[in-house]
């Protein structure tokens, strides 16, 4: 298992899952969006506590925002994130953010991973996950197609314009 985080959040939710249903497995913790001027306590903690759950836990800087040095520092950092994900080789990602270039660097990565989750919520999704879900194929226009064999965990605000229900009736929901 890959643990991709931006966010405290996520971080919270892939320890569950590392101590949960994914005990028995090889998981690593990747925080992206890192910095060093920043203290990421939840991070430390787990860094300075029983090393049981996560086999390694490993960050990736922040993407630069400056036009100027984002091309250069960002195919640094990106590359990096693809060569890791090629050598821990992971059968599993697990991500909560899909619009990071992050996401996809790993999955260049480790390209025959399977159970991309994708975590999905609120109204503002919903456009974007029908895109994704339903759009013809066209990873190079929305990238987040790359995941589509995945699970995706969706309120039904994010899955409201989505044609077929869960339950798999048709129709808009």
């Amino acid at each position: 298992m890959l643990f991709l985080t931006s966010a405290p959040q996520h971080s919270l939710w892939y320890l569950g899952l590392a101590a949960g249903p994914c005990r028995d497995d090889r998981c690593a913790l990747v925080q992206t969006h890192w910095r060093e001027d920043r203290v990421d306590f939840l991070l430390e903690t787990l860094k300075a506590g029983p090393q049981d759950l996560f086999t390694e836990l490993r960050t990736f800087p922040k993407l630069v925002s400056r036009p100027r040095d984002r091309l250069l520092h960002g195919r640094r950092v990106l590359a990096a994130l693809t060569r890791y994900a090629r050598e821990f080789r992971p059968d599993c990602i697990m991500v909560g953010n899909d619009s990071h270039p992050e996401f996809y660097a790993a999955l260049r990565g480790a390209p025959d991973a399977i159970g991309v989750y994708v975590l999905a919520r609120g109204k503002r999704k919903a456009e974007a996950v029908a895109r994704a879900l339903e759009a013809t194929w066209a990873p190079e226009v929305c990238p987040a197609q790359l995941a589509r064999r995945g699970t995706w965990l969706l309120d039904d605000a994010a899955a409201g314009r989505l044609s077929v229900d869960a339950d798999g009736s048709d129709g808009p929901r």
